[in-house]
């Protein structure tokens, strides 16, 4: 309750002050520990860790590591809550760079094993389920997921799995610091499934397949409700991550009836918008103006979540969509877990993707980028009625034409002396598809700017670097080439 005072009246900024001015000090008498276990407590609010982090937090606490070694390395309990801060302060992008993380996490994973082989759950710094959550957040970045799988002898998914079967089961009456165990490690085993390797391994664990599914299925737990807003922030609930790891594993099947009451039974599709929550005013503007075009779309906001299962109604949203309109942006690609799950559950299931970017400068993450080779917006300073007008251009596009030529894509791929030019629809819809010899036509590609090329210009260009993916031709002008 007095976390959010505190931190509106810069209470963080001046932890970072008394630490640096500690650090120069080196005094022994100064009060190092107090003040680095009340830096802990406030990065565990969302509020607290990014009020941390601009004040220089970071840099204060790698000083005063630095300066206090000789007197950290007496008192563990102090030096114990430097990997924590690093791990709930850090962001997106500071977690791809800190060097200062690698030792944190081998520092987490060292005391989640003391932890979890102690009867109480606890090392002499610290509870499980403190460290789990740590990891977890971190976890959300592919290196580190990368760099703790591959870490056999403190890490590992082998170890994860084994913790993940000790602590999935809990009694009625058990701790509810037990549940938060439990949570976490829903959440990390989610994170490290995205990855083909862990995919493989954990699609032969039927035992484990069998556990997830039955949270999956589970009614939404009452711990889930009582979970501090801090942690809400960072970590999925129990539920949603057991279905993120079942879209990984090939294995999510979604079990809401179709007659459904709360579901629209048209059989009219319509795209869907997903988008980190972080960008909510981003995307409310976007739904809006399509709105105001006369143009319908699905969003997990105005009430369209009616169940206590918001996540199978987004699924469902997404199998019955025409399109999916990914917002992309740093907060959809590296901050949130549940983004990533919609966007790969969109991919396997083929639906296509028209990806809408808020800075136009911004390149997505590659676990999302190799598979935006479509359509797409980008925003940034361009006048947004405009943007909006070419995305309501894409959306409203004929699906008839865009089947014919997702055809042509296909048998292009199969021929290596013939290409198939897209057909063009008439107004009947009736479809004029010619397939000539390579040999018969000649392209000319255009020598000005691909930005002014237009949808014939392309399809030239496509025709003559052939080599390139089947889906650049899908490009209807060269803006959206470029």
């Amino acid at each position: 309750m007095l976390l959010p005072t505190i931190i509106h009246f810069d209470f963080p900024a001046k932890l970072v002050e008394w630490l640096n001015m500690i650090s120069k000090r080196n005094i022994s008498s100064d009060p190092l520990d107090s003040l680095i276990v009340a830096m802990s407590n406030v990065s565990e609010c969302e509020e607290g860790a990014t009020a941390l982090n601009e004040a220089g937090a970071i840099a204060a606490i790698e000083m005063s590591e630095k300066a206090s070694a000789n007197r950290l390395e007496k008192n563990q309990f102090t030096l114990s809550f430097y990997p924590r801060i690093y791990a709930m302060i850090s962001t997106a992008d500071q977690v791809k760079t800190l060097t200062v993380l690698k030792p944190a996490i081998d520092f987490l994973l060292t005391k989640i094993h003391e932890a979890n082989a102690s009867a109480d759950l606890r090392s002499k710094t610290g509870h499980l389920y403190e460290y789990l959550v740590q990891l977890a957040k971190l976890l959300i970045n592919d290196n580190i997921a990368t760099y703790v799988l591959n870490d056999s002898i403190i890490g590992g998914l082998g170890f994860f799995v084994e913790l993940f079967f000790k602590h999935n089961i809990l009694p009625i009456n058990d701790l509810f610091v037990k549940h938060l165990i439990r949570l976490a490690l829903y959440n990390i085993l989610c994170s490290l499934a995205f990855h083909e390797s862990v995919q493989q391994e954990l699609k032969k664990n039927q035992i484990f397949i069998k556990s997830v599914l039955e949270a999956s299925n589970s009614s939404t737990s009452n711990t889930d409700a009582i979970i501090p807003s801090s942690l809400r922030n960072n970590l999925m609930s129990i539920k949603t991550a057991a279905h993120g790891i079942l879209v990984y594993l090939d294995q999510f099947k979604i079990s809401i009836s179709n007659d459904n009451e709360l579901f629209n039974t048209s059989t009219t599709k319509i795209p869907m918008v997903s988008y980190s929550h972080l960008d909510a005013d981003f995307c409310r503007s976007v739904v809006t103006a399509l709105k105001e075009r006369s143009i319908s779309v699905w969003v997990d906001e105005d009430g369209h979540c009616l169940s206590n299962d918001c996540w199978e109604e987004i699924a469902i949203a997404i199998k019955n969509a025409s399109k999916v309109l990914v917002i992309v942006s740093e907060n959809y690609c590296t901050k949130s877990r549940s983004c990533r799950v919609e966007a790969s559950y969109a991919i396997k299931l083929g639906i296509p993707i028209i990806a809408l970017y808020i800075d136009d400068k911004y390149e997505a993450e590659p676990w999302l980028d190799i598979h935006l080779t479509g359509l797409h917006v980008k925003f940034g300073n361009k006048p947004f009625a405009e943007r909006i007008d070419r995305l309501a251009k894409f959306i409203t596009a004929n699906n008839y034409s865009l089947k014919c030529m997702e055809t042509s894509q296909t048998q292009m791929v199969h021929s290596s002396n013939k290409v198939c030019i897209p057909s063009i629809v008439n107004e009947n819809n009736s479809s004029l598809k010619t397939k000539v010899s390579e040999s018969n036509i000649e392209y000319s590609v255009p020598k000005t700017s691909p930005h002014t090329w237009s949808k014939a210009a392309v399809r030239a260009w496509w025709c003559t670097e052939r080599t390139l993916v089947p889906q650049l031709c899908t490009f209807c002008d060269g803006e959206a080439l470029c």
